[in-house]
C-alpha cells in the first residue's frame, strides 16, 4: 500500500519538528534577547543622564573657580588692612544662601562660614573637624597657593561641589573655600523639566522597542501555528484522500464494469454472493468461436450491464462466463442473448445453488484473489 505511506510520512515530518518549536518558541527566545538589551539600553540611557549631570557641575565648577579667583583678587587689593576681620567682611558682603556659601579659615581655625551667626558656631573649631569627611580632608590637602581646585565633597550627609585655594595674607597662610550643594545645583526647574523629559523620552524608546519585539515575536509564532495547523489539516486530508483512492481502487479491481477476472474465481464469487444473502442468481457460460468475439461480448457486457452482473474470462480462452445477482437462469439468458453476434452461444445456464451443487472447488475454488 504505498499509496497510504505517503500521508502518513508527511504526519510524521508534522510531528516531528526541530526541537524549541514550541507554540510560543519565538516569543520566549525574544523575550530572553530583548530584556537583556533593554536592561543594557537602561543602564546606558543613565550613564548618558549622569554624564550630563557630570557635564553641568563640571561647568559650573570652572565658572566657580573663576568666582573665587576674583575675590582672591579683591583680597590681595587691600594690602593696608591686616586683620582677619577684614577678609570675613569682604566675604560678608558676597552672596550667600542656603545652597551656596564661603568658608574661610587660617591654618587650622575656622574664620568664617555662611555667615556671622554660622562663624560664631565654629570658631573654635578646627578645619578638619568642619570638613569631617574623607574627601573633604583631601580637598583641603589638595590646596595650593596659586591655584584654584574644586572637588565634590561630602559636608554632613550633604553633597557638595567645592572651589578653593591657598594663598598667604600677611604672613599667614589662609584657605578660601566656595562651596555649593549639588542638589540645589540640579534642581533648577527647566533643567529638571527636561532632565525628565529626556529621561521619559529615553524611557518610553525603550518600552516601545520592547512591546514592538515582543509583539512581532507573538505574531511570528501565530502564524506559525497556523501554518502548522494547515500543515496538519493538509496532512490529515492527504491521508483521506489516500485511503479514498485506495477505496477506489479496491473498487475499479473488482468492477463488473471495468474488468474480467479468471474463471476459476467464479465459485468463490458465488459463495460470498450467497454468504452476503443474496437470494436467486444465476451462472452462464457463453461459447465464442474465437478470442474477438469473446473480447467483443465482455465489452458489450460492460456497456450494457452494471455491478451486478460480474465478468470471468481466461486470458486466450474463448469462453466467456457470466455471474448475475438476482436473476434467474432464464431472465438472465434472455438478458444476454441480444449482446450475442456471430457463432456466440450460450453453453450452459444455471442457478446460484446448481452451480455451487455441482462445481468442483478443489479445481475452481482458490484463494488467489485475495
Amino acid at each position: 500500500m504505498s499509496s497510504s505511506s505517503n500521508p502518513q510520512n508527511a504526519a510524521e515530518e508534522t510531528e516531528k519538528r526541530p526541537a524549541g518549536t514550541s507554540p510560543h518558541a519565538t516569543l520566549r527566545r525574544t523575550t530572553l534577547i530583548v530584556v537583556p538589551i533593554c536592561v543594557v539600553l537602561a543602564l546606558f540611557g543613565w550613564l548618558q543622564m549622569r554624564d550630563l549631570d557630570n557635564g553641568i557641575i563640571e561647568t559650573y565648577a570652572r565658572q566657580q573657580d573663576s568666582y573665587v579667583g576674583i575675590v582672591l583678587n579683591e583680597i590681595g587689593l587691600d594690602t593696608d588692612r591686616s586683620t582677619d576681620e577684614v577678609i570675613s567682611d569682604i566675604l560678608g558682603t558676597l552672596h550667600n544662601s542656603s545652597g551656596s556659601y564661603w568658608a574661610f579659615s587660617r591654618g587650622q581655625t575656622m574664620l568664617y562660614v555662611k555667615d556671622v551667626v554660622e562663624t560664631n558656631r565654629y570658631k573654635d573649631v578646627s578645619a578638619d573637624t568642619y570638613f569631617d569627611s574623607a574627601d573633604a580632608e583631601d580637598f583641603l590637602k589638595s590646596l595650593e597657593e596659586g591655584q584654584i581646585v574644586h572637588q565634590r565633597i561630602l559636608l554632613g550627609n550633604e553633597d557638595y561641589l567645592a572651589s578653593g585655594t591657598l594663598f598667604d595674607y600677611d604672613g599667614s597662610e589662609y584657605r578660601l573655600c566656595l562651596l555649593t550643594n549639588v542638589s540645589v545645583l540640579l534642581g533648577n526647574n527647566d533643567y529638571q523639566g527636561a532632565h525628565a523629559r529626556m529621561g521619559t523620552l529615553w524611557a518610553c524608546g525603550i518600552v516601545l522597542f520592547c512591546t514592538g519585539m515582543m509583539v512581532t515575536a507573538d505574531s511570528v509564532d501565530r502564524r506559525r501555528r497556523e501554518c502548522d495547523s494547515e500543515h496538519a489539516k493538509v496532512a490529515l486530508l492527504s491521508e483521506k484522500l489516500a485511503l479514498q483512492a485506495e477505496r477506489d481502487r479496491r473498487m475499479d479491481l473488482y468492477s463488473a464494469r471495468e474488468g474480467a477476472w479468471d474463471t476459476r474465481l467464479v465459485v468463490r464469487f458465488a459463495k460470498k454472493l450467497r454468504a452476503r444473502g443474496v437470494e436467486g442468481g444465476a451462472v452462464l457460460r457463453i461459447g465464442c468461436t474465437t478470442l474477438e468475439e469473446a473480447l467483443e461480448l465482455l465489452e458489450h457486457c460492460n456497456q450494457f450491464f452494471g455491478n451486478d452482473v460480474l465478468r470471468f474470462h481466461d486470458a486466450g480462452d474463448c469462453e466467456v462466463t457470466l455471474l448475475c445477482a438476482h436473476e434467474t437462469p432464464d431472465g438472465a439468458a434472455d438478458a444476454v442473448k441480444p449482446l450475442l453476434q456471430g457463432n456466440a452461444q450460450i453453453v450452459a445456464a444455471e442457478s446460484l445453488d446448481g452451480y455451487l451443487a455441482n462445481a468442483d472447488e478443489s479445481g475452481r475454488d482458490s484463494n488467489d484473489g485475495e
